[in-house]
């Protein structure tokens, strides 16, 4: 870039200010200025409002493009007038557009893959192509700050000038490659979605427009001068070539592509109305959809940027509302074709994070729930304990098998056979029985355990019974009925 320091303190003693501009644009300032006995007097005729805009224009009409923009700086200069740069903005949102447009078809894709039952389809592949074209748009548009975006024009040097304008060339390329995918995309999910032959023979018609549109545009946009590097030198006029109306046709675009985005949001509206969903599934398409008429009217305020840029003679400083409004537009349709499966996305992320929590509980030993009977709070592992007691020989409970939850109790096919320690020989034999009789006792008749009555028992749990009955063919107990029989 030029160097931009001001120059008023710079302007030798004895000469006029004249000596620093260009030859051409001296005699727009010499006529002003021919009264000021100084040179801090010559800078305040200079720098007043209305005489400074005629000199520059003036420096204009008498010098080429070149020396007029170099002009201009200098007397800037003079003027201590700041330079403006709003490139961070342009850059900013590049970056917050390809970072939305990767995040959300990431989050789609994982998604709709984790599906056993998904098969990609027509609109997940435009939607990737439409995240591809998207992020080189945003790469382009960061090396554009570089080579003078944000910027006034008259700060850069005739090669940011180039590249500036080349720059802008290719990023025109992948914004209408952007466009659209972005549309097919939703009109791919349409096909997907609905099944009446009518709207789907609209779909495809809507879909073939954007196609033709996207085409057209990118013909033209190729073509638009001739040879094409005079899209990118013309701007000194030094250079030869021809250029048909740029200005024509990318109104005509941007007033096509909103035409479009109001057909692609409005379409589904006849078929939802129809389809037997839940009131919330019907309220998150409504949201989808709203977000997408959202995006239109950001479309509609990018094409009142362009009318102002048609006019500007700062397209480096111009342009920048323009490059804003077209990230907002293209990712937010990205982001809002993967609104639904975000809902999904967030849902798993939360049940995982529970079964997290969860499983860390149990590693780490965190209290389990309690529950209460009468004045007593017991734990669940407590309920063995409280089933699981015997009487002895004086007719009051005894609570030796109070151990028995703490072991394996043999439930199952794969007991592994320990059963507690007891201290009454009768109980002993009765778990023995009810242990061989669950896993399938194939000993010798002379070896199998001696039956005992179970008429003391009255307090062990089911799973007692439930083993102890085939060898001693119920009990009279109550609580323990035979199997053809019902409890009375």
């Amino acid at each position: 870039m030029m160097d931009s320091t001001p120059v008023s303190s710079a302007i030798p003693q004895g000469l006029g200010i004249e000596s620093l501009l260009p030859e051409c644009a001296s005699h727009c300032v010499s006529t002003i200025i021919a009264s000021a006995t100084s040179a801090q007097a010559a800078v305040k005729f200079l720098c007043a409002e209305q005489q400074l805009y005629r000199i520059i224009g003036c420096s204009y009409q008498n010098c080429s493009v070149v020396d007029g923009l170099k002009s201009q700086r200098i007397i800037f200069d003079i003027c201590g007038l700041p330079n403006r740069d709003r490139g961070a903005s342009a850059t900013a949102s590049a970056v917050a557009g390809a970072i939305v447009a990767v995040f959300s078809v990431g989050v789609r894709m994982y998604s709709q893959l984790s599906r056993l039952d998904y098969t990609i389809g027509l609109d997940d592949y435009a939607l990737i192509f439409s995240m591809l074209m998207s992020v080189p748009m945003s790469v382009v548009v960061v090396f554009t700050v570089q080579n003078g975006l944000g910027k006034d024009i008259w700060t850069l040097t005739p090669e940011q000038i180039n590249e500036f304008f080349k720059l802008f060339y290719i990023g025109e390329h992948f914004y209408a490659f952007t466009v659209m995918f972005a549309k097919t995309n939703f009109l791919f999910f349409y096909l997907r979605l609905f099944s009446d032959e009518k709207f789907r023979r609209l779909t495809w018609g809507v879909i073939w427009a954007c196609v033709i549109s996207a085409v057209s545009f990118l013909v033209a946009t190729s073509v638009q001068c001739w040879p094409i590097s005079y899209t990118w030198t013309k701007w000194d006029g030094e250079h030869q070539g021809r250029c048909h109306d740029i200005n024509i046709q990318t109104w005509a675009h941007a007033s096509v592509n909103i035409a479009l985005d109001v057909i692609v949001v409005a379409m589904p509206i006849s078929q939802i109305v129809r389809l037997n969903w839940r009131w919330r599934q019907k309220v998150g398409a409504g949201m989808m959809f709203a977000v997408a008429l959202l995006i239109t009217f950001v479309s509609i305020l990018r094409l009142s940027s362009i009318k102002d840029f048609m006019k500007t003679s700062n397209p480096t400083w111009d342009i920048v509302p323009i490059s804003n409004w077209s990230f907002v537009e293209l990712n937010g349709f990205i982001f809002c074709s993967c609104m639904p499966a975000f809902r999904d996305y967030f849902r798993r992320l939360f049940l995982r994070r529970r079964r997290t929590v969860q499983h860390l509980n149990s590693i780490f030993g965190a209290r389990p729930r309690m529950r209460t009977i009468g004045d007593s709070v017991l734990r669940p592992s407590d309920r063995l304990h409280e089933l699981i007691s015997v009487d002895n020989d004086n007719g009051e409970p005894d609570h030796s098998l109070r151990d028995i939850s703490h072991v394996d109790l043999g439930i199952g096919h794969h007991s592994t056979g320990v059963l507690p320690a007891v201290k009454d020989e009768r109980e002993t034999k009765a778990l023995a029985a009810n242990h061989s009789s669950r896993d399938g006792d194939d000993r010798p008749p002379d070896e199998q355990p001696e039956e005992v009555d179970l008429g003391d028992l009255k307090h062990l749990a089911p799973w007692v019974s439930k083993g102890t009955r085939k060898q001693n063919g119920g009990c009279s107990d109550a609580r323990f009925p035979r199997r053809s029989e019902s409890p009375r």
